[in-house]
């Protein structure tokens, strides 16, 4: 079959397109079914301009043409076909969102061919899959790029969009979850992340999701269609069966099976048991350091103890050493007293001599004395010879000074 879509873009020579070989290849087979219906068709990134030219050859019944940019040279673009319109600004403020309803209020065909990160293309899908048409296309191209770090992707990336489409396949499968887990907690972990939200409406109208080389496909369709329904058996034949007959016009939910609990083993529930081991693992990190610290800090203690031990016993010693000069010298001391104590004793002897002496020369002064006058009175003497006997009193009386001198001196030590 001749693909006319192909053929178009190929001819084309008006404003610039750029898309990849499979594209163009795969989208007559995506878009022929719509190609003759008064389709509303919303392109997010119009770029150029060629590709909006480009539907508007392609979809001649089309009604509405409609791209958004940020980039505001995409609002200088002229287009001959009246069909095209151009916004321009964040498809997804409230503001775009309210300019592109008032040109339609739904819309048959969907293209994200915008800034291609992971959070426009998840926030542009949560703002307008639900203005899309039952039977209506949402289609993303550009997927390569959900998987490049400078686009908010990686393979292993939860939250790019490649991942959040995968997540989305079991949507379309939702009835046989059988684990009260509703449609929107299933995508609950980027609704928190990127600020969006669903309604079960929406995601039960989900019909179809189709991958191919950067390209998502996504087909809407009214809730009733995309029940599994009901099962049919026809023939009469069984001859391996028994009464496999029974089961025909019965539903999904009429199959007993067993549901096993596998949420922890979800991707979001390991980053979040991921978060929990790794504050685990910081909290016993910063434990660690302050053991260590504190360790650090008993080792300076017991450290400076034993340097003080050192010291005390080095006092200790010196203090003995003193010590035992002390007893040493208090020996010498003692014995030095007790020799003191002899001397005492011998002196005390001698000032008792000398006393004995002293008294016994007193006496005999005072004999002398006695004399001296009795012979001045009895005995007429000449003065001369009274002069001698007073200067041989006087040195008696020096004599007796000195020995009262010695026994002082005696009585002192």
């Amino acid at each position: 079959m001749e693909n006319k879509l192909k053929k178009i873009f190929l001819n084309h020579k008006g404003k610039l397109s750029d898309k990849w070989e499979l594209y163009i290849n795969e989208w007559d087979q995506i878009f022929s079914p719509y190609q003759n219906n008064d389709v509303n068709l919303f392109e997010i990134g119009v770029h150029n301009g060629g590709s909006l030219e480009i539907w508007t050859d392609y979809f001649k019944n089309a009604k509405q043409i409609v791209g958004c940019d940020i980039n505001e040279a995409c609002g200088k673009l002229e287009f001959e076909d009246p069909r095209v319109s151009v916004i321009i600004g964040d498809v997804n403020t409230d503001s775009v969102k309210a300019a592109l309803i008032a040109l339609a209020n739904n819309f048959d065909i969907i293209i994200d061919d915008g800034s291609h990160s992971s959070s426009d293309i998840i926030r542009s899908f949560a703002h307008y899959f639900k203005l899309l048409k039952p039977q209506g296309l949402y289609v993303i191209e550009d997927l390569h790029a959900s998987y490049w770090d400078e686009f908010e992707g990686g393979l292993y990336d939860p939250y790019s969009a490649i991942s959040f489409f995968k997540r989305l396949i079991d949507v379309t499968n939702f009835e046989h979850w059988r684990n009260d887990q509703s449609r929107e907690d299933h995508l609950s972990p980027y609704c928190q992340y990127y600020n969006i939200t669903f309604s079960e409406f929406d995601l039960n109208m989900i019909h179809k999701i189709e991958f191919i080389n950067s390209l998502c496909v996504i087909q809407k369709e009214n809730p009733g269609e995309n029940n599994l329904g009901r099962r049919f058996i026809v023939g009469s034949q069984e001859p391996v069966s028994q009464n496999w007959k029974k089961l025909d016009g019965s539903t999904i939910h009429d199959v007993p099976t067993k549901v096993k609990d596998t949420s922890n083993l979800d991707v979001f529930s390991l980053i979040s048991q991921n978060e929990v081991l790794r504050a685990d693992i910081e909290s016993l990190d910063r434990a660690n350091q302050k053991f260590k610290s504190d360790t650090e800090e008993q080792k300076e203690k017991i450290h400076q103890l034993i340097t003080k031990a050192a010291s005390q016993e080095n006092i200790i010693r010196h203090l003995e050493v003193e010590l035992e000069t002390l007893r040493q010298s208090e020996q010498g001391l003692i014995g030095a007293l007790a020799d003191q104590e002899e001397t005492v004793n011998q002196l005390k002897v001698v000032i008792d001599t000398l006393r004995h002496d002293l008294e016994q020369l007193s006496s005999e002064k005072e004999q002398q004395s006695h004399l001296i006058e009795k012979y001045k009175s009895e005995l007429n003497i000449t003065k001369g010879e009274i002069e001698a006997y007073d200067l041989k009193l006087n040195e008696f009386d020096t004599l007796v000074q000195g020995q009262n001198r010695r026994i002082a001196e005696l009585e002192e030590e």
